[in-house]
């Protein structure tokens, strides 16, 4: 499973490095962050692909949103067109 997270900050950090830490292959992980300094961070840490938008992420299985509430609709929107079905948990 290809996960994706939207947000390369404290939250997506804490997440892939509790699934890297149970046995999950930096390979499937990718994270999207408009931050050059954020990305260039996480990808050192952990080893995963950073991109700076969510065209040049391509395909994933899951995506997981790590942004604050007040940026999540701006950061959907573009995901709208990929999404065949969707859930929300709140």
């Amino acid at each position: 499973m290809r996960i994706t997270f939207i947000g390369a900050g404290n939250m997506a950090s804490a997440l892939v490095g509790g699934l890297l830490a149970n046995g999950r292959d930096a390979g499937s992980i990718q994270a999207v962050d408009p931050s050059d300094a954020q990305r260039e961070r996480v990808a050192a840490q952990f080893g995963i692909a950073c991109h700076a938008g969510i065209d040049e992420a391509g395909d994933c299985d899951a995506y997981v949103l790590a942004v604050k509430p007040q940026n999540a609709a701006e950061v959907v929107r573009p995901l709208a067109s990929r999404m065949v079905c969707s859930f929300c948990f709140w």
